[in-house]
């Protein structure tokens, strides 16, 4: 409403100030930002999430990370956009050619996560040189990932201090051999919890 009674204003006094009034009006008409909220399927909110504004023959023309309620705001000029937005331990999300008009442009994405809280898995699968552990903490905590053989012989121990949510450790695996392994993930939280997700395989190939 302060916006329309700006512009009121301005034109009013166009007739005075041809040229400077006409350029301030094209400014402000011009002005635009995106507002978008990301949430995962469950409803909650997504924070850390990063969404790319693209333009075609431009390629990108601005970013926003999401805050603690998953909202980001990042001002472009009004014109059609390829959005994408990426978060750790979601699939990719993207939307070809959204136009944005002058003013507040309002979106919600909707992410899916690659895998259920309780699970863990490795990427990319068989893996070559490294390997990516993808996990979720609900608390911050010190993350051990023990590597065994097939004769449960230790190859490996990865220990890191991670916040909460969906976490991701990677291990360079080229000094590994080739072979299937096996390897369990243990959290011990700064309260003294400890979790431990089921153990499972990995590939290794060469």
């Amino acid at each position: 409403m302060k916006r329309f009674f700006l512009l009121f204003f301005l034109l009013s006094l166009q007739p005075l100030y041809p040229a400077s009034i006409a350029l301030y009006v094209t400014v402000i008409e011009a002005k635009a930002f995106l507002s978008i909220t990301v949430f995962e399927s469950d409803g909650s909110s997504v924070e850390g999430a990063i969404i790319y504004v693209e333009e075609s023959g431009r390629g990108r023309v601005g970013t926003g990370t999401t805050n603690s309620k998953g909202r980001a705001v990042i001002p472009v000029s009004p014109g059609s956009y390829d959005l994408r937005i990426e978060a750790v331990g979601f699939a990719p999300s993207s939307i070809k050619w959204f136009l944005v008009r002058p003013g507040e442009n309002t979106l919600t994405f909707t992410i899916n996560p690659l895998t259920e809280k309780r699970e863990v898995i490795t990427y990319p699968s068989p893996a070559r040189d490294r390997v990516t552990f993808l996990y979720w903490l609900t608390q911050p905590g010190a993350v051990t990932i023990r590597v065994y053989n097939i004769a449960l012989e230790p190859i490996a121990i990865i220990e890191e201090e991670k916040p909460g949510g969906w976490q991701k450790t990677v291990w360079d695996i080229s000094r590994v051999a080739q072979g299937v392994c096996l390897y369990k993930i243990e959290v011990k939280s700064k309260t003294g919890e400890k979790k431990s997700f089921p153990t499972k395989k990995l590939a290794i190939v060469k």
